[in-house]
């Protein structure tokens, strides 16, 4: 155990940096003052500078003893921590040993018995050893019955196979199938709009057929012998049309058949997709509740992940201070030996302020002259600062 320095204290000079020396400066700046102007004489001096510096000795001394021991206390408090811990790891760790030496003793009384019931089950297999001896040649007999009926199976399998084979050669033919006959709708509808593109040429030129029509009928008075050759070959012309008419009617009628059969062939198509859309609307299904398995087990990762590092902190709490919270039983104790120092301060602070006070007092009951100003320090001004930075030590 390291024991406290006396440069602490002092360092055995009057410009000394311990607590003492530093007290005794400030102590003997004041005295000096008031005796240089004459409001403490020559006893009154030496009575007042004793009674400080065994004031100040017992304070200093105090204070530094009251720090050491809360260090000890601190540091005792940590090792008896750390004993604890490692007493329960002890008891565990003979807990787990008994428990294993209970569990050994089972196993191996298990074991005898075991052991007991082989012994009695290889007597009596002996015995069925030899009962069982023309059970077996039966089995065996059987088993070639058997090896012979499975040969023939296994050649039935094989012609059931080249059979699948073949159903799953026509099935894709049939799918290439499928994919000409597309084709091949598509080449029709092609077909089909170059038909509609032809027959609106055809309206057109009637059309303007029927224009020129009507700018021959201003003619026709003066043309009558043309005329009835025209209308002789207009009529020839509109049986031509109503026969074309009726030739474009039984087109007509193959195209709508073609598209009733194209609509049924749609329609199943279309059933053939929702068909096909029910099973990707389950296969999402599927992925989803996989996905959100993942996801499930992810934040139980992450929850365990998270309950691991907080046991972390909490073992580590046990050593050092960093991740403390001040609400817990080690942050409270911390809390406390703060608490202790900061109070062991403030008493040196109010002490040393009481011990000038009483100085002051003395001067001021001897000698009616004394007052308290900036020079003596002891006017309302420097009272307050230090009655201030009292409060603020007690945080009041």
């Amino acid at each position: 155990m390291s024991e406290i320095p006396t440069s602490a204290l002092t360092e055995a000079k009057v410009d000394g940096t311990g607590l003492f020396d530093i007290l005794m400066q400030a102590t003997k700046a004041h005295l000096e003052q008031e005796y240089t102007k004459g409001r403490i004489k020559g006893p009154e001096y030496a009575q007042v500078y004793l009674g400080s510096l065994t004031q100040i000795l017992q304070t200093s001394a105090s204070f530094l003893l009251e720090q050491r021991k809360s260090d000890l206390e601190e540091q005792m408090l940590e090792a008896q921590i750390a004993e604890t811990n490692a007493r329960v790891l002890l008891v565990e760790a003979q807990t787990e040993l008994a428990k294993q030496e209970k569990l050994n003793a089972e196993n191996q009384w298990l074991l005898l018995a075991e052991q007991k019931a082989k012994m009695t089950a290889e007597t009596a297999l002996l015995g069925e050893q030899v009962l069982n001896a023309q059970a077996d040649r039966d089995i065996l007999t059987w088993q070639k019955q058997k090896i012979e009926a499975e040969v023939q199976i296994l050649g039935e399998q094989v012609i059931t196979a080249a059979v699948e084979r073949e159903l799953m050669e026509a099935q894709r033919d049939k799918a290439r199938n499928d994919i000409d006959i597309s084709a091949q709708q598509k080449i029709n509808l092609a077909t089909e709009n170059t038909l509609m593109v032809e027959q609106r040429a055809k309206v057109v030129a009637e059309t303007a057929m029927i224009t020129q029509q009507k700018a021959n009928a201003v003619k026709e008075g003066e043309i009558l012998s043309e005329q009835k050759l025209k209308v002789v070959a207009e009529v020839a012309m509109l049986n031509q049309q109503k026969a074309n008419a009726v030739i474009e009617g039984q087109v007509m009628t193959e195209q709508k058949i073609k598209v009733a059969a194209e609509s049924k062939l749609l329609g199943q198509n279309y059933l053939n997709a929702q068909v096909e859309f029910q099973v990707l609307e389950q296969q999402v299904c599927k992925l989803k509740a996989e996905f959100d398995l993942l996801q499930e087990q992810k934040l139980k990762v992450i929850q365990e992940t998270t309950l691991l590092g907080q046991k972390v902190q909490t073992e580590k709490a046990q050593t050092v201070a960093l991740g403390v919270d001040d609400d817990s039983v080690i942050g409270r104790q911390k809390l406390l030996y703060k608490a202790q120092t900061d109070g062991f301060k403030r008493d040196a602070e109010q002490k040393a302020a009481k011990l000038l006070v009483d100085s002051w007092n003395v001067r001021r009951t001897t000698d009616e002259g004394t007052v308290a100003d900036s020079t003596n320090m002891l006017n309302d001004a420097t009272i307050g600062r230090a009655v201030k930075k009292l409060m603020a030590g007690v945080e009041a």
